[in-house]
């Protein structure tokens, strides 16, 4: 599941985009399995990973830089 997700930044995983970028981007996640924590994901009636829908929403926990901590919500239930 985390192949199809290649734009997660973490720790663990440092995207493209990041690698490329002209000025430093904090780590957004201190692992895949914090990523996973505050990431939702669409699901179908059955509750699989939904294949229609290519996308999550992720609410940053900012390991490396807590100040940023302060304009995130705490949970995934804060992002709805």
């Amino acid at each position: 599941m985390l192949a199809n997700y290649i734009h997660r930044y973490t720790v663990d995983h440092i995207p493209k985009w990041v690698r490329t970028a002209r000025k430093p981007y904090p780590v957004q996640f201190a692992s895949d399995q914090d990523w996973l924590a505050h990431s939702l994901f669409a699901v179908d009636k059955p509750g699989q990973l939904s294949g229609r829908v290519h996308r999550c929403e992720s609410n940053p926990t900012w390991p490396l830089n807590p100040e940023l901590q302060k304009t995130s919500c705490a949970s995934p239930e804060g992002i709805l």
